[in-house]
């Protein structure tokens, strides 16, 4: 944006990330007010206890489900057309160890925050 072209880059990120804390906040706290009506436990939220959570089930139905995905992605890229291949192209060179990371924190753990603590409980 024009408008925001002056600012440092550090204002700048601060500005992108925003948005995604106020929603987070504000559908955790939605979460933590509705879940436990429901059933919904966390160990983050201290109303489960990790030892019983799966994490052998949870690691195993995770890398399958990313093995079926990317073999989805890569049979499905060749339909979707030049554009999108410059879109994936460009991804693929600017991935390294910071974009998984930020990937998936921000996949794992924000959106889950957001759509099964927040939104689901409050909607259940």
């Amino acid at each position: 944006m024009p408008e925001l072209a002056g600012l440092p880059d550090a204002a700048l990120r601060l500005l992108v990330l925003a948005n995604p804390v106020v929603l987070v906040t504000l559908l955790a706290v939605a979460g933590a007010a509705t879940a436990h009506r429901i059933g919904l436990r966390s160990a983050l939220a201290g109303t489960a206890q990790a030892r019983d959570i799966r994490w052998s089930l949870a690691l195993v139905a995770g890398l399958c489900l990313a093995v079926v995905i990317a073999a989805l992605d890569h049979a499905w890229a060749p339909a979707l057309g030049d554009a999108w291949q410059q879109v994936r192209d460009a991804a693929d060179a600017s991935a390294g160890w910071a974009s998984l990371v930020l990937g998936i924190g921000y996949g794992g753990l924000t959106e889950e925050v957001m759509l099964r603590w927040g939104v689901m409980s409050a909607i259940a």
